[in-house]
């Protein structure tokens, strides 16, 4: 059959615009594999795909500097075997006692069974991590990347931490056994000095004396109260915190936690008051413990309320089980940021009025670790001029009923 002319020069018009579509997304493809080679190439790792056979199809010149004693191999066709093979033949990486072929089958195993990463140790002290995942046509994509200097870095850390806690340790110890050692003469001191401010072997003689035994009473008092802070510390970063749980009748707690510092709150004239609501139930918990904290809260409470203000000590339940103890004054009250310094060891406020007191700073830290030991909640709200509240929430499991 005879075509005409117009047919045929049709036919010859799609052909041409059909080869330069052909031709067009060739070269769109060869931009596209330019790219992506000139990318691979850039790379801030090493990079190597492997085909299903298991032999190299593409790398980059990043894996051959990683690699200078197998850069010669790594060209497309290199199978993956003989790669491990001569690795280990030319002492590039440390088998760490494994056989040569036990080393060699691990590693393919691996290779055909991609998950995740792994380390490799070269003989020259550097470590590689090398990524590998699966492709979907099959093979595998490796990355390596030279992790030596961090995996240093993460070691050294890791030693300067150890020594740290071990010279924190010795420290405890030290502070602990010094402070059992100055605790018994204090004792003493101050036995001696109530004795002589109380002239219970006969009158003294001279007033002032009895002054005299009173400071010598009082600073003995504070000096041993300090002490006992700093050997709580040391039990505390000891890990030697044990509780001895028994049922805590929290209302006489706090009655009698109230009487002992209802003298130093006549001093200072400052009211001191409870607000117990009943029925409350036992706690199970470390009576020493609960009381110290009490302790510590009330004192710092009446401590820095000036005269004239008042202290609550309060304690209550509610319908989850939880119990509440919570101090609350009029105080000169804290910031945000006091509120954490506050709760750090050894800080201490440097505000006018807190200045006028003596103290190591430790009393909240301690008071806190005290509260964290029994899985206790501790909030602390604050301001300035006008007071403080602290509150100490233990969880359901805690009460007894």
């Amino acid at each position: 059959m005879m075509l005409s002319q117009s047919q045929g020069g049709a036919e010859g018009l799609d052909l041409a615009r059909f080869l330069d579509a052909v031709s067009n997304a060739y070269a769109e493809l060869e931009a596209t594999n330019a790219r992506l080679r000139d990318a691979i190439a850039h790379i801030g790792a090493g990079f190597a795909i492997w085909g299903a056979d298991e032999r190299l199809a593409l790398c980059n010149d990043t894996l051959r500097q990683l690699l200078p004693k197998l850069a010669d191999l790594m060209v497309p066709g290199l199978a993956y075997r003989h790669l491990l093979a001569v690795t280990v033949d030319r002492g590039v990486i440390d088998l760490n006692r494994l056989s040569r072929d036990g080393w060699i089958e691990i590693a393919v195993a691996r290779h055909r069974r991609p998950s995740g990463t792994n380390e490799l140790r070269l003989t020259d002290g550097r470590i590689l991590e090398i990524r590998t995942e699966r492709a979907q046509d099959g093979g595998v994509v490796d990355l390596l990347t030279d992790v030596t200097q961090a995996r240093q870095s993460e070691h050294d850390l890791r030693h300067a931490k150890e020594q740290a806690e071990v010279a924190n340790r010795a420290k405890s110890e030290i502070l602990a056994n010094v402070s059992h050692e100055l605790r018994t003469p204090l004792n003493a001191i101050i036995g001696f000095a109530e004795m002589m401010t109380n002239q219970m072997l006969g009158p003294i003689g001279q007033p002032r004396y009895q002054e005299y035994a009173a400071d010598i009473r009082d600073s003995g008092g504070h000096l041993l109260s300090l002490i006992n802070d700093i050997l709580d510390i040391a039990r505390i970063e000891a890990g030697r915190l044990n509780l001895h749980e028994e049922p805590v009748d929290l209302p006489a707690m706090l009655e009698a936690c109230t009487k002992l510092v209802e003298e130093r709150a006549r001093r200072g004239e400052v009211t001191v008051e409870t607000a117990i609501q009943l029925p409350i139930p036992k706690l199970l918990a470390d009576k020493r413990m609960m009381k110290q904290i009490v302790l510590n809260l009330l004192s710092n409470a009446v401590k820095f309320t000036p005269r004239g203000g008042r202290v609550t000590v309060a304690t209550w339940n509610d319908d989850s089980g939880r119990v509440t103890i919570q101090t609350s004054d009029t105080g000169i009250g804290m910031t945000a940021e006091e509120i954490g310094n506050a709760l750090t060891r050894f800080h201490r406020s440097e505000s006018a009025f807190s200045r006028r007191f003596e103290g190591t700073g430790l009393g909240l830290p301690i008071t806190k670790s005290l509260v964290d030991a029994h899985g206790a909640g501790f909030r602390i709200e604050s301001e300035p001029d006008v007071g403080t509240r602290c509150a100490v929430i233990f969880p359901a499991f805690r009460t007894l009923t």
